[in-house]
């Protein structure tokens, strides 16, 4: 359970690279609040255990909270998540969702990756062409590009992000992430432009970071991946199941 936890709640906190980030933390409560940077992707309750008594309220003030910045949010319900009906009630609040598996795998797990594939890694370099392709693909504000690369630069210095670019024909088509937390390492933010995709580039990716996190002492690897994408393939590769669980979101009013 412990690995189960950490891959569901503390992984995505190890990523945070901006100190304005609000952490919030209680007994069966996590929370993210960045109140300069409204994307859902940061802004989220990751982990809720809440008595059914004080669910309500707790939603209401949750959603005045990001109300007030501006902002879309998610609601994340890990394993353990309480009360069981929070999905439901949060579908009734408007939120949207859908399924994603929290897996795991070696980090000396072996991957095979198609040779005409290259992979550079992140570096401060290249950190401008990588942060500019990740944010095309996650189709991220261009505005935003100065922030972020603020973010990955202090993310490098830091020894904790790992970076890959991969290359077809010699033109950058792919970005991932992964991040360095002690013994364990958290893969994120994977994506490949469509006009490239079917060319093994997901997996060159994917086998970059595991060798880089295998060579920085990592021994276990996580992840989330969304049903409806990356969880299939993963399972493919030998990533095993933690469990599944529910996302949601609610987009900004008005």
């Amino acid at each position: 359970m412990e690995l189960s936890r950490w891959a569901a709640v503390d992984a995505p906190l190890s990523g945070l690279f901006c100190d304005r980030a609000q952490i919030i933390r209680r007994p069966g409560w996590v929370q993210v609040v960045s109140e300069d940077l409204h994307l859902a992707a940061r802004n989220e309750v990751l982990w809720s255990v809440v008595d059914t008594a004080e669910i309500e309220a707790t939603i209401d003030r949750t959603i005045a909270t990001y109300r007030a910045i501006g902002t879309p949010f998610k609601w994340s319900l890990p394993q353990g998540s309480q009360p069981l009906d929070l999905g439901t009630r949060l579908r009734e609040r408007g939120f949207s969702g859908w399924q994603v598996r929290a897996m795991a795998c070696a980090a000396d797990h072996p991957i095979e990756a198609r040779p005409s594939v290259r992979t550079h890694a992140l570096e401060l370099a290249n950190l401008e062409e990588f942060v500019a392709l990740s944010n095309q693909g996650w189709d991220v504000a261009p505005s935003l590009h100065t922030r972020f690369c603020l973010e990955h630069r202090r993310g490098l210095r830091s020894g904790r992000l790992i970076g890959v670019l991969a290359f077809s024909h010699g033109e950058a088509v792919g970005t991932a992430s992964a991040i360095v937390s002690g013994t364990r390492g958290y893969l994120a933010g994977g994506q490949v432009l469509p006009r490239a995709r079917g060319q093994g580039i997901y997996r060159a990716l994917l086998r970059s970071r595991l060798h880089a996190l295998a060579a920085r002492g990592v021994r276990e690897v996580v992840t989330l991946a969304r049903e409806q994408t990356s969880a299939p393939i993963l399972a493919k590769l030998g990533f095993r199941t933690l469990f599944n669980y529910q996302i949601y979101q609610r987009d900004a009013d008005g």
